[in-house]
């Protein structure tokens, strides 16, 4: 970029400018050559299925009142009341809260101090809050909760059978055939997750084989369009201070490096977006709408869209292409541990 001003004119003088120019930093390599990615390998087995099959009966849980103590796994409806000192604090009342004993959701004291009540019985259970607690106003303190059980209710479970099929959606093929969407829903979601780290090792990877400093104006520019980016987004969630420009500037810094390092790679290997690739992944964004030949056409009547798909796909070619030039060591991982693996964001 450029950047032309003129200095202050004195009688008499001519005008006199001056120009600075940023110079576009070179990039001096443009494979992965000699350099190890390891890329996990995702393990499905029949365990994880049945992991995600227990995840959706407990979603499907229905309730049974029922008149004996209380035990863990129960749900209890209850009314409380918490006091300090006697003195009952400002919004230290609940009625009709639902708890299950032994989910951790509510203050351990009490949810052990429920187990052997019964239905209509009041118990008082002290909470001893630590003096780091986040509610400033308990730290240190020892609240007494007076808790009475409104209502005590065990979990149903529905059994895994060709109607608990049939409710999700799967009309044929009964229990093996949701075993079989299961399984298929896991790969993708491991598909995608390495997907993505394997991305963000390649241009990690990228970024220390090109050492070179980025143009202050260029950085300046990805701040400010980053930060229109995290205001609209802003709307509800919890984002960084749109004036903390230190968290911006090294994000910046990176993604402003990638662009012209892969703008490199793709001038230099005359790389294009594949179009049946694009297509592709058209069709793929178009899955879930009820006419999906309609919204394929539409993005394909939308340049700013079509730009944008075939900016992904062509991002995705550069990495295969990379990949194809680093030492590439696939890794055995069981999809638990694919889940805890960090995935880079951009």
């Amino acid at each position: 970029g450029t950047r032309i001003q003129h200095k202050p004119l004195a009688r008499g003088q001519g005008l006199e400018y001056t120009a600075e120019f940023e110079i576009y930093p070179e990039v001096t390599k443009l494979d992965l050559a000699g350099v190890d990615i390891e890329r996990p390998a995702p393990q499905i087995d029949a365990s994880d299925i049945d992991r995600t099959l227990e995840s959706v009966r407990q979603q499907r849980v229905t309730w049974n009142p029922v008149e004996r103590p209380v035990q863990r796994n129960d749900r209890v409806l209850i009314d409380s009341t918490a006091r300090v000192d006697g003195v009952e604090l400002e919004g230290g009342k609940a009625q009709n809260h639902a708890v299950v004993i032994g989910s951790g959701k509510l203050y351990s004291e009490i949810e052990t101090g429920l187990i052997g009540c019964v239905r209509g019985e009041t118990r008082r259970v002290t909470v001893n809050f630590p003096a780091d607690a986040g509610n400033q106003a308990l730290a240190g303190k020892a609240v007494e909760f007076e808790v009475l059980a409104n209502e005590v209710a065990e979990p149903s479970l529905p059994d895994v059978n060709d109607e608990f099929a049939k409710g999700l959606g799967v009309t044929a093929g009964g229990v093996e055939a949701l075993r079989t969407e299961i399984r298929g829903s896991l790969e993708r979601e491991a598909n995608e997750r390495v997907r993505t780290m394997l991305r963000g090792n390649v241009f990690k990877a990228l970024r220390e084989a090109n050492r070179f400093d980025v143009p202050a104006g260029m950085i300046a520019v990805e701040v400010e369009r980053m930060k229109k980016i995290a205001a609209s987004a802003r709307a509800g969630a919890i984002t960084p201070d749109p004036n903390d420009d230190s968290f911006y500037q090294s994000r910046a810094q990176t993604r402003v490096a990638l662009g012209l390092i892969l703008a490199e790679i793709v001038r230099a290997r005359g790389l294009k977006a594949e179009p049946s690739r694009v297509r592709a992944r058209i069709e793929f964004l178009a899955r879930d709408y009820d006419a999906p030949e309609k919204f394929v056409e539409w993005y394909y009547a939308n340049p700013q869209h079509l730009a944008e798909v075939e900016s992904t796909v062509l991002e995705e070619q550069v990495v295969e292409h990379l990949l194809g030039t680093a030492q590439v060591r696939d890794r055995p991982t069981p999809f638990p541990e694919l889940l805890k693996m960090d995935v880079p964001v951009d």
